[in-house]
């Protein structure tokens, strides 16, 4: 019976993250199709929604990491429920913080970028909440309330669109975006009533017990999703808006893997602290997580092709519609295939708790994903800066890989066991 619990609860676990993948993804789909064939107009929303999964990875890897963590084995005075009451709390504050620096960068930038921006800034407090709650319900073994939460951010969409469908309504992809953020906020509401609420008093439990590490573990996160709104970013300076939705529509077909990379996080960093403790794992982890998530993004990346080369592909998945290249197509793959590799010592050193790490060996990678993208663009036009991008991943990826090794030899870890 336990073990078929244990089977229930990763297979609601892997349905969670796959009903916030295909949430995220839908926005985007919607969104493209909502632009009508201007991919600029659906540059300028991959931008902001792309601020948008800035913002999520912070919390994610600041305040989610830190419940994952701590709320896991926590007892005593700084309790589990205290840590996941002032996390809520963190959560908000953070949203605010980056909200508002998002709107500010929409009023000063104008234009026709400004009004995604500041509809971004609007909803960041929302999804800082929501995502701190999904990984306090995944510390709990609660992935049901997730698959709930998710639910309802899903069916709120579905419903904006439904009313596009049927009910006359002509929505533009900046409504989308608005509409994407609501339903976060919807779903959000237990951990906003908590973080306005009990939360402020349990603050200072939060800060005593990772504080500092979660500031560490949110710089990871900033710096890891970064990289890709800074090459549209940088797309659109060095060619066109037309040529970031080129890009941003090559990425939006392999959205689908951040499910994997996700499932990898909730499922495993809670478990394996709950059953060894805080530790330096053996390597079979992070090949085991990379080979994993390898195999599934090959599969889809054949799966893409077949849909393209039968025409089964339409809207986000018709490749050629899209401006989707073969060049592009595959230094896109190769990109995700990175990440891959480097998501496997990313769980090994969170379950390590070894932020000090991850945070070093993500800033020499971002680096370089920030500088060999704009030296494609420069040398070689988009398809320069997907491979530079591509081959940066990878370049970041063997750093974290080696920073990981000299924290097991530290250690004194040298088996291969986990």
């Amino acid at each position: 019976m336990p073990k078929l619990q244990a089977v229930g609860r990763v297979t609601l676990t892997v349905l969670a993250q796959g009903l916030s993948s295909v949430t995220n993804f839908a926005a985007a789909a919607l969104a493209l199709a909502a632009a009508d064939g201007d991919l600029g107009a659906f540059g300028r929303f991959a931008i902001a929604f792309q601020l948008c999964q800035v913002v999520i990875a912070i919390a994610q890897a600041s305040t989610g990491t830190s419940v994952l963590i701590h709320s896991v084995r926590s007892d005593g005075p700084e309790s589990a429920d205290n840590i996941r009451a002032g996390a809520a709390t963190a959560a908000l504050l953070t949203g605010l913080v980056l909200g508002g620096a998002i709107a500010l960068g929409g009023s000063l930038v104008g234009g026709e970028l400004r009004t995604p921006l500041l509809i971004a800034g609007a909803g960041c407090a929302a999804l800082t909440a929501q995502y701190t709650l999904r990984s306090a319900r995944f510390a709990r073994q609660d992935p049901s309330g997730v698959v709930r939460a998710d639910g309802i951010w899903l069916a709120v969409l579905l419903a904006a669109a439904a009313g596009d469908a049927f009910g006359g309504w002509d929505p533009t992809a900046n409504a989308y975006l608005a509409v994407w953020l609501i339903g976060a906020f919807i779903s959000a509401v237990p951990a906003i009533l908590l973080g306005i609420g009990p939360g402020r008093h349990h603050l200072p439990t939060f800060w005593r017990t990772t504080g500092p590490q979660a500031i560490r573990t949110g710089l990871d996160g900033l710096l890891a999703r970064s990289v890709f709104v800074t090459t549209l970013i940088s797309t659109e300076i060095i060619i066109d808006d037309e040529a970031s939705g080129f890009l941003a529509a090559a990425v939006l077909v392999f959205s689908p893997m951040t499910v994997v990379h996700s499932s990898a996080l909730a499922v495993l960093i809670p478990g394996t602290i709950r059953d060894k403790g805080i530790h330096v794992a053996g390597q079979a982890l992070p090949l085991r997580v990379f080979g994993s998530i390898a195999g599934v993004t090959l599969g889809w990346a054949v799966l893409l092709l077949v849909l393209n080369e039968t025409s089964v592909g339409v809207g986000p998945f018709d490749l050629d519609a899209n401006g989707v290249t073969g060049v592009l197509f595959a230094a896109t793959l190769v990109r995700f295939l990175g990440l891959a590799f480097w998501r496997g010592p990313v769980i090994a050193l969170r379950v390590a708790d070894a932020a000090t790490e991850s945070l070093r060996a993500r800033s020499i990678g971002t680096a370089a994903q920030w500088i060999l993208p704009v030296v494609g663009l420069l040398l070689a036009d988009l398809s320069g800066g997907a491979w530079g991008l591509a081959i940066a991943t990878w370049f970041g990826a063997a750093v974290a890989w080696r920073q990981y090794g000299s924290l097991r030899r530290a250690s004194g870890h040298l088996d291969l066991a986990d």
